[in-house]
């Protein structure tokens, strides 16, 4: 706290009006280290809004660079060699110091990252994926301390969590292992899955969850050591359930699309399948896991979302064409890599059991397809996710075994005029009564199931059917 106090005396007197206001605002109810931290929090967002790749960005706090109009001082707060070898002296005992981060509460703690953060900043730290590891000095110490960092953030770290997950994020390939010991690989894999705690302020936790979640199971697996086996089924369970909760986040497509977070999650778990695949008893474990966690529901919810007809951009990935394609062979080489790590293992029955659903699956696309009256993209979208939903039943399904189901369901006839197959209604029980509503009503009876709810209108519905109905 001592760098934060240095700090803010010399603040300009725009910064120093306003930290007073807060700590008079919100002293009764959050201690002081915390109102430091979420006001700097404020500042580095601020001045981050907009940035381009080669900006240091808030060097200016630390008297690195000189200040904007309203940034108060430029005065040298701390050297950038200072900050340097405190980055070298928390890496070399990274293991006590993340103890004590774990064991005690810390907030401000993170005002220690903002510190080396930025000095990273200035020395070529940057979203770019062209050169060698070299070419940014003490990368993956700074990659090391900022997920242990984060992995121990506070509420009021949050926003640091975000800002920093997001810069380093684009840097995993780059991550090496650096357990110290097995009570280390065990004390950050325990810290993910205790996972930061969750707060009343939905948008700020699930930000921070974002910058977070995705990428750090890349930081876990790379931290694995042996001895750390019966902490596995705890880990894989909580990829998984992480992945579930994320996706069904509404309103935040613009930071991370389902699909996006499904195709990072998957890339760890094919790293996890790849370290561990001679191992049949860590594969039972996974397999068990898999199940239990719905995987295969996953990776249709995701499917049902890609969409090939828009253009990605840095923050909305996997809408463009080569986008879906990446999503999908990372989709078929983690169950290709399943299938050949599981030879001697016990298939649960999920795996076999989920033919059904996946006619479901197949069901809900083609009635989308025949709903797309002219519209080019919505075919599209529909005929490609086909393809996607039938090479994946490939790799874990008999094909002309789903094809049989698809062949046998019922065929009734239906009389109003805009149905889009009327001697074709196939699941008419479940969704017929859509030709007495419109194609907009229909929403899914449950978050985790893939057949449409079309409405009761005094029938029995799928939401009152479905087991898995929530």
């Amino acid at each position: 706290m001592a760098l934060g106090i240095c700090i803010v005396e010399k603040f300009g007197e725009q910064h120093l009006d306003g930290f007073m206001k807060c700590v008079w605002t919100e002293y009764p109810t959050k201690d002081n280290p915390s109102i430091l931290t979420e006001y700097l929090v404020q500042i580095v967002l601020n001045e981050t809004s907009t940035w381009s790749p080669r900006e240091s960005r808030c060097g200016w706090i630390f008297g690195w660079s000189d200040p904007p109009a309203h940034g108060g001082h430029s005065r040298l707060v701390v050297a950038e060699s200072d900050a340097l070898e405190l980055m070298n002296i928390l890496g070399d005992d990274r293991k006590m110091f993340f103890k004590a981060l774990l064991s005690a509460y810390t907030p401000g703690a993170l005002i220690i990252l903002l510190l080396i953060w930025q000095r990273m900043l200035r020395n070529g730290l940057q979203r770019d994926f062209s050169g060698p590891p070299s070419r940014v000095p003490f990368l993956e110490q700074f990659l090391d301390l900022s997920w242990r960092f984060a992995l121990a953030a506070r509420p009021s770290d949050y926003g640091f969590v975000f800002t920093t997950g997001i810069s380093a994020m684009f840097h995993l390939g780059k991550l090496a292992a650096s357990p110290v010991d097995v009570e280390d690989s065990r004390a950050i894999i325990r810290a993910y899955i205790q996972g930061i705690p969750i707060i009343e302020d939905t948008v700020v936790y699930r930000h921070s969850a974002l910058g977070l979640y995705p990428h750090i199971p890349h930081f876990i697996i790379r931290n694995i050591l042996p001895g750390t086996d019966d902490l596995f089924p705890g880990l894989i369970k909580t990829i998984l359930a992480r992945m579930w909760e994320m996706v069904l986040w509404e309103g935040l497509e613009h930071l991370f699309t389902p699909p996006a977070i499904v195709a990072s999650g998957f890339e760890d778990l094919l790293l996890f399948l790849h370290i561990h695949a001679a191992d049949s008893s860590v594969i039972q474990i996974v397999l068990e896991e898999l199940a239990n966690e719905d995987i295969l529901g996953l990776i249709g919810f995701a499917v049902h979302r890609l969409d090939p007809t828009r253009q990605s951009t840095e923050s909305m990935m996997h809408h463009d064409p080569t986008s879906c394609a990446e999503f999908k062979n990372i989709i078929l080489s983690m169950l290709a890599t399943l299938s050949q790590a599981c030879a001697a293992c016990t298939i649960p029955y999920y795996f076999i059991d989920y033919e059904m659903e996946w006619v479901k699956h197949l069901q809900h696309n083609d009635i989308l397809l025949l709903m797309a009256d002219n519209s080019q993209n919505a075919k599209s979208c529909a005929e490609f996710r086909r393809e996607v939903l039938w090479d994946v039943i490939k790799k874990i399904s008999p094909e002309d075994t789903i094809k049989k189901i698809l062949g046998m369901l019922s065929r009734l006839s239906c009389s109003y005029e805009r149905c889009p197959a009327p001697s074709l209604v196939e699941y008419a029980q479940l969704w017929c009564s859509l030709c007495m509503t419109a194609p907009k009503g229909a929403n899914y009876c449950s978050s985790r199931c893939q057949i449409l709810d079309w409405g009761d209108k005094g029938e029995m519905s799928h939401r009152r059917l479905c087991p898995r109905s929530d």
